[in-house]
């Protein structure tokens, strides 16, 4: 799978090119050679995820996937989904795209970098999730649980927060993760 996308660079406001596609070995090199320590330096919560497990799963199960974006050479994000299995807060018991995990490269946070090198990555990948969505026929519907660290940009694209899922921790000794969701499709979305 390639998707030809297009980010922003920050600092001039100039439209650039990029590539949306399948995660290879090279996204995960990059993952530990450009984005392990930045992530720790800056105390992000997504700094030990094992993208290699995620990739690992989308190779050996029919309803895992897991894409990159790649842009100027590099890993700019990342996002590993579920297709199958999971259902909707806000239309209970339909089937919804559920993402498992979504990061962007340490210069494209806000958090770690000002200006950020590229914008608009995290939103491609969840036009992206919806697009698969669609494809399958579920109306639009895309779930997932957000790190607190990012709750607000969830907000900022549009999905539902939920209350906090007591059966879903990053870690044990922090409160719950909440629950973030896209509505169904509707045309005026």
């Amino acid at each position: 799978m390639q998707q030809i996308i297009r980010l922003l660079q920050e600092e001039n406001r100039q439209p650039v090119t990029g590539l949306l596609l399948n995660l290879e070995q090279k996204h995960l090199d990059d993952i530990e050679t450009l984005w392990r320590e930045p992530l720790r330096l800056y105390q992000q919560q997504d700094k030990l995820w094992d993208w290699s497990f995620k990739r690992s799963l989308s190779l050996r199960r029919e309803d895992c996937e897991s894409y990159a974006i790649e842009c100027n050479g590099r890993t700019q994000g990342l996002m590993s989904i579920e297709t199958q299995g999971r259902f909707s807060q806000w239309s209970p018991g339909q089937p919804i795209v559920y993402i498992q995990a979504l990061a962007t490269a340490p210069w494209n946070r806000k958090s770690i970098r000002r200006p950020a090198k590229f914008r608009g990555v995290g939103r491609t990948l969840l036009l992206f999730a919806q697009q698969r969505n669609l494809e399958l026929r579920y109306e639009g519907r895309v779930g997932l649980h957000a790190l607190r660290q990012v709750e607000v940009f969830y907000e900022n694209q549009g999905m539902m927060r939920f209350d906090p899922d007591p059966d879903e921790y990053f870690d044990p000794e922090d409160p719950p993760l909440t629950y973030f969701e896209y509505p169904p499709f509707t045309p005026d979305r």
